[in-house]
């Protein structure tokens, strides 16, 4: 990628108390991209996110934005904005107020503050809401208003910390949506933050899997999927088949990387079918292989051909090693 580097993350390391943190994190985002920290809870994504904010102090290494590093300034000095779970508005404030708050401590003239918040809730379908209190807001609608009100400090880097994470499902998958939008919109840097797979397949321009206080990956989302480094990572992504080799190494592949045909064929893996279960458009098919249960999806067509204890042949079309 030819683009600026935009933030630059170099030999970070955040230790706490009880030993938990981050070590030897080293992260280039680049100009107008989009990069989500992905893991388990604990993993230590967040705990990146809040030093890059100034929330927490980072131990050693440095924090550089727009080359310039960042890491002894405290969140109001630093250019950047960040968005939480919990929105965070005041709900004492309307949500124009809410939103032309951060821009009076500025001391921007009280038009441009109109006309700026204007802009904001149209970029976020919220016209005509100016009068509302958080309070009057849905979930969605109220993270809308956190996400304006962080563009609106026109951040070099914005900041999101799982913040679709409280909203239900539906509502989840149409503010991803309106993120992905506004993002490629504005040509902004986003850093995100979930443990949401599917969130950060779908948003990502890179993906950073951590797991235990290290980055066990950065690629892109085909990248992570289609070659996971580890094999945390490819049990991490997406559903993945692991059948032990006699010398304790473990052979990976993914549902869809499975071709059934009924019968016993030489050569190939051979087992019977336990269960079979439409799933919409498509069937995952569960077939025991020795005290293993392997797990294939095939189309509805190729289903409806297979019952309850038939035996069946397994074709794996790409597959992925790990030692042991």
């Amino acid at each position: 990628m030819d683009k600026k580097i935009k933030l630059k993350i170099a030999d970070m390391k955040k230790h706490y108390k009880n030993g938990d943190g981050v070590d030897g994190i080293n992260i280039d985002v680049h100009e107008g991209e989009f990069v989500t920290m992905l893991g388990p809870s604990g993993c230590g994504k967040s705990t990146i996110l809040r030093t890059l904010g100034g929330f927490l102090s980072v131990d050693s290494g440095d924090i550089l934005i727009d080359g310039v590093s960042v890491k002894n300034l405290p969140p109001e000095k630093r250019p950047t904005a960040m968005v939480f779970q919990s929105y965070n508005l005041w709900p004492h404030m309307t949500v124009s107020e809410n939103l032309a708050f951060g821009l009076e401590i500025k001391k921007i003239s009280k038009n441009e503050i109109k006309a700026e918040v204007e802009r904001g809730l149209a970029l976020v379908n919220m016209s005509g809401f100016e009068k509302k209190y958080p309070g009057q807001l849905s979930g969605g609608q109220q993270q809308r208003v956190a996400i304006a009100r962080a563009l609106l400090l026109k951040p070099s880097v914005l900041l999101l910390d799982e913040p679709f994470s409280a909203l239900d499902a539906k509502i989840r998958s149409q503010m991803r949506e309106e993120l992905k939008r506004i993002q490629e919109e504005l040509n902004i840097t986003v850093v995100f933050v979930t443990h949401d797979q599917e969130e950060a397949m779908a948003l990502s321009h890179r993906i950073v899997v951590m797991n235990k206080g290290v980055i066990e990956q950065i690629g892109t989302p085909e990248e992570i999927y289609d070659r996971p480094a580890t094999q945390f990572v490819a049990s991490f992504i997406g559903d993945m088949n692991f059948l032990m080799e006699n010398d304790g190494s473990a052979m990976a592949v993914r549902p869809e990387d499975i071709v059934i045909t009924k019968g016993v064929t030489e050569g190939q893996i051979c087992g019977r079918v336990r269960t079979v279960m439409v799933l919409g458009h498509y069937a995952e098919i569960n077939v025991e292989v020795g005290d293993q249960v392997i797990k294939a999806y095939v189309t509805r067509a190729a289903a409806e051909e297979i019952k309850p204890r038939d035996a069946v042949s397994l074709l794996f079309t790409k597959t992925c090693k790990y030692c042991a």
